[in-house]
């Protein structure tokens, strides 16, 4: 059972120096890295816990792809991507997302439009470029402009 991903470019061991035997007794967590060849190991031991380290966040959205898990933000990464999306930040929403790539700029639009409608947030404009982004092949690179033109349409 896979209980955490995390980002981490110092951790260097892995699956592969644990027997079969020794991954089903293990009662502590297994930390391994990131090894596309290593789903059919951690998937053969149910019984084991895993944290899976990534290198970024990038990688981290191809792990969860192919273990079937949620991506996870640190909170530097949505606050920063809030303001860069919303425009109140001198980073841009382009610049922000090219090292995350497009699986986890999606990820990362999603999950910054489920917090803000958790916290009560009027996102109508956020919750229609989520909307473009999944029912109609929007890129998430371009979110911060389709929000822009909805919220231009909103004002006339």
């Amino acid at each position: 059972m896979i209980l955490d991903l995390k980002i981490s470019n110092e951790f260097r061991d892995s699956v592969t120096k644990y027997s079969d035997e020794q991954l089903d007794a293990m009662e502590m967590v297994v930390e391994i890295p990131w090894e596309p060849a290593a789903v059919a190991r951690i998937e053969a031991h149910p019984g084991t816990k895993f944290v899976v380290f990534v290198r970024d966040v990038r990688a981290m959205a191809t792990a969860a792809a192919r273990l079937s898990r949620s991506l996870k933000f640190d909170i530097v990464t949505l606050e920063t991507g809030r303001k860069a999306l919303a425009g109140t930040s001198d980073k841009k929403w382009q610049d922000f997302i090219k090292g995350l790539g497009p699986v986890a700029a999606q990820g990362l639009v999603l999950r910054l439009v489920t917090k803000a409608i958790e916290r009560g947030s009027r996102v109508d404009a956020f919750v229609g470029v989520m909307d473009d982004i999944l029912f109609d092949g929007v890129r998430a690179s371009d979110a911060d402009v389709i929000a822009r033109v909805q919220d231009l349409r909103r004002r006339k």
